[in-house]
């Protein structure tokens, strides 16, 4: 009864939050704002001018919940995190809905604060139902930190849940490969390697050139004793890896993803899966 109150309290500051009103602007004021948010958004989006003209904006403007998340876009990318959560918390202070999953989102695949994530996720539920964020659901980013917190059926469970959910408000078709792929990862981690090897065969139908999906196949065939044909799908996901295929989410442009592969993997693995063929 106790949680239930506090989470409670927790959606109705959140709604009450999102809903301030703003203060009554002069025509004057409110055309100075807009002309502030259009010198920033033609400007170099890393540039100091840019976070200038947005200061200017929100000084005039400080309840305008977008222009917080874009003063926080360029930090995010330059890695700037606590910045960029400063900013988004202003984001969420007067838009809620929008912005709570967003800012999770960033704490999970960003900052990778996950145990915080994993709450936010949480509330972000209570304020918006089980959707989603950056193409993804609610249960897929917090399979995403229960994997990174070793809590690999946890991990199983939101990846699952969140694959199944696409397929009953769609069809199999939507479901994307990076859910495939991490799901596969779960399995993976609890050692049940034809369950995994099925996964990263889902994701490679509809991505066939998903090295990370090769990459941990090869490591499952070899864990089922077939090096040869691991070593096989080892140096063809390599050469996959080098054309550029590897996870396409668009913040894997700035950020590294969990379990994904870089080249000193597949080096080691390749000689490692070689001495064995050898043998």
């Amino acid at each position: 009864m106790k949680h239930i109150l506090l989470l409670s309290l927790i959606f109705c500051s959140f709604r009450v939050a999102s809903q301030t009103s703003p203060r009554q602007l002069t025509t004057a004021d409110s055309l100075k704002a807009k002309h502030y948010w259009y010198l920033a958004s033609n400007v170099p989006l890393y540039s100091h001018q840019r976070d200038q003209y947005l200061d200017s904006a929100l000084a005039i403007m400080p309840w305008n919940a977008y222009w917080w998340q874009q003063k926080a876009n360029p930090t995010v990318k330059l890695r700037k995190y606590e910045l960029a959560i400063q900013y988004l918390d202003s984001a969420v202070k007067y838009d809620a809905v929008a912005y709570f999953g967003y800012r999770a989102y960033t704490r999970c695949i960003h900052a990778k604060h996950y145990r915080r994530a994993l709450r936010e996720f949480d509330e972000a539920i209570l304020l918006n139902g089980r959707t989603g964020v950056m193409d993804h659901s609610y249960d897929f980013y917090k399979g995403l930190c229960h994997l990174q917190l070793n809590s690999f059926d946890s991990a199983h469970y939101y990846f699952s849940s969140s694959i199944n959910a696409v397929i009953a408000r769609l069809d199999e078709s939507w479901v994307s490969p990076t859910e495939y792929f991490y799901l596969g990862i779960a399995e993976y981690e609890r050692e049940r390697w034809s369950h995994a090897i099925g996964l990263f065969d889902k994701a490679l139908l509809i991505y066939p050139n998903f090295s990370d999906a090769k990459y941990y196949k090869a490591l499952c065939l070899d864990k089922a004793n077939s090096d040869k044909e691991a070593l096989r799908l080892m140096l063809e996901a390599e050469a996959d890896f080098r054309s550029g295929g590897t996870i396409n989410e668009d913040a894997a442009l700035y950020e590294q993803f969990p379990y994904q592969v870089c080249q000193r993997y597949f080096t080691n693995a390749i000689r490692r899966l070689s001495d064995s063929a050898v043998k």
